[in-house]
């Protein structure tokens, strides 16, 4: 993983080593960010030999603000109030309050409630986690999300959300070693953001997500080196697997 402390909005990246976050529990391997993200938040990984049922109670007890997740056992009171609430994603810029009543597509979440999980799923898009203290989001972010500026909408739908004391982890997604796309969806994109090898175009969606959080005045941010499509092992990824792919879970919770 490696850590982005940006300058200004338009400047210089300083880039430094961070730690592993993979870990295990009981068998289910996820990518911890609580310790960046100082509330509970991580993504869930290919875990083939897990029902969803199991792998959303390990996001509910992650969530629970316990000493040790290896000595919990079942639920608890804190579980019980804890309500998770999901998205039906389609790649849109549409950002929601998790405390409202959603009724149409969207592919971003925010709230500023301690009882409230959000999850979203992801296999190859890219999962951006959000908190400045008050408010917490998570976003799933494709090519079609970077276009329409589902980023830029998260900072104007979230009144009060302040940038500059917010920290920003930014999830496994494809990489640019593996997205290739078609010339007429890469020349949508600025130049910067596309590679020409071998006669085609591949897109760096990562590098781009970080400028448009820079832009939007984020000072921090955790983003990794894992390629989704080039770890199978690890990860689910539509361009590996096809439409019947599974999904991996992205949580963050506010806590309390």
């Amino acid at each position: 993983m490696v850590l982005f402390p940006s300058i200004e909005p338009r400047g210089r990246l300083e880039v430094n080593n961070s730690k592993n976050l993979k870990k295990s529990i009981n068998g289910i391997s996820y990518i911890d960010f609580s310790d960046f993200m100082e509330v509970p938040a991580g993504i869930v990984l290919k875990n083939e030999n897990h029902s969803i049922e199991s792998l959303f109670n390990f996001i509910l007890k992650k969530c629970c603000f316990e000493k040790s997740l290896e000595d919990r056992i079942g639920f608890n009171r804190k579980n019980d109030r804890l309500k998770i609430v999901e998205l039906n994603q389609n790649h849109t810029n549409i950002i929601v309050n998790a405390c409202e009543k959603i009724k149409n597509n969207a592919d971003g979440l925010y709230v500023s409630s301690s009882d409230i999980v959000l999850v979203i799923k992801t296999a190859d898009c890219f999962p951006v986690f959000l908190n400045d203290g008050i408010t917490v989001g998570l976003l799933h972010v494709g090519w079609r999300g970077c276009l329409t500026g589902i980023i830029s909408n998260f900072f104007k739908e979230v009144y009060g959300f302040k940038p500059q004391k917010a920290k920003v982890a930014i999830g496994p997604g494809i990489g640019s070693c593996c997205f290739k796309v078609s010339p007429e969806v890469a020349l949508l994109l600025d130049k910067k953001y596309r590679r020409f090898k071998k006669g085609n175009f591949y897109l760096d969606l990562q590098g781009f997500i970080v400028d448009e959080l820079a832009k939007n005045q984020i000072k921090y941010i955790l983003r990794n080196n894992y390629c989704t499509a080039c770890n199978d092992k690890m990860f689910y990824s539509y361009r590996q697997e096809g439409k019947d792919v599974k999904q991996m879970l992205s949580y963050i919770c506010k806590g309390g």
